[in-house]
């Protein structure tokens, strides 16, 4: 997604698109940083260096933007689906 254009308003804010915030997760509550750049301005999305889950701030990966520890990974491996779990063989 490419060339859309947004006028500044008179307090000096921009609209970002809901296709780019969709697209990007960028909610209320997210974090973004503007830095000057030659011509023009980048907007970079602030991650935290923790866990989405628990927090942790150790032993930590990036998983499709975001931040997981692999304490968290491991349990989310071992957790079933719900299609899984009813189709699972009865042992």
């Amino acid at each position: 997604m490419s060339g859309i254009a947004r006028k500044v308003n008179k307090y000096g804010r921009i609209t970002i698109p809901i296709e780019i915030r969709k697209l990007l997760d960028i909610d209320t509550e997210t974090d973004l940083e503007l830095l000057e750049i030659e011509n023009g301005i980048s907007l970079t999305r602030i991650t935290g260096n923790s866990c989405v889950f628990c927090c942790s701030l150790n032993h930590l990966i990036a998983f499709k933007r975001k931040v997981i520890c692999i304490h968290c990974a491991k349990q989310i491996k071992r957790t079933p689906l719900p299609n899984e779990e009813a189709s699972a063989p009865m042992r």
